[in-house]
């Protein structure tokens, strides 16, 4: 419960960017955020952090990330 705090977020290119959570925001809301900075659609993200994949209903907290640590937004491919 330590309110709002700063993550990194490291594209699929490498580019990286720190942006600013709440503890009990859902990964759904983060999401939204990074579609506005990194325009890419909530629906084609799938977000990581140590190498599982985040729930969209789960919060930053219920999560485990703590200030300063790192999630990758990689492409989230549906069918082929």
């Amino acid at each position: 419960m330590c309110g709002q705090f700063t993550i990194r977020y490291i594209l699929v290119n490498g580019e990286t960017s720190d942006i600013r959570v709440r503890d009990d925001e859902t990964i759904r809301e983060l999401m939204e955020e990074l579609e506005e900075k990194t325009g890419y659609p909530v629906e084609n993200q799938m977000l990581l952090f140590n190498g599982q994949v985040l729930a969209p209903d789960s919060t930053i907290e219920s999560s485990k990330v703590q200030p300063g640590d790192s999630i990758h937004i990689t492409p989230n491919l549906v069918g082929g």
